[in-house]
């Protein structure tokens, strides 16, 4: 009978040594999921927080060339601003008046015509 009582003893002992590390295991595996979930979230974060930084430098980069255009036109105002101011036009002639005494207008097709073309219409 003491044989068999020590020889169930180095069983459980197996058995409860096998339970613990089952149970170790278990919460180790538990540990990886949530650390690879974590990581998938730190890359999900990375992506996001890159696209970002890319439209934050495209943004930058416009108003730089902003920046730089508003100084090309600041010099030319500048040097506008600078020079004197041009002497006044002479004012227009008249327009000259047709054979009917009526003025013609600049822009009529007649005034376009060749000479040769306007005594045939």
């Amino acid at each position: 009978v003491a044989r068999l009582a020590t020889a169930e003893k180095p069983t459980q002992f197996l058995l409860q040594a096998l339970q613990e590390r089952d149970a170790h295991a278990a919460r180790l595996r538990a540990r990886l999921h949530a650390a690879e979930k974590s990581a998938a979230g730190a890359v999900a974060d990375a992506e996001g927080l890159a696209t970002h930084n890319a439209r934050l430098e495209a943004e930058v980069h416009k108003l730089v060339q902003h920046r730089a255009e508003l100084q090309h036109l600041k010099h030319h105002v500048a040097r506008l601003r600078a020079q004197p101011p041009p002497p006044p036009r002479p004012p227009l002639a008249p327009l000259p008046t047709s054979t009917t005494g009526r003025r013609r207008s600049a822009g009529s097709p007649a005034s376009y015509a060749e000479p040769s073309l306007k005594s045939k219409m």
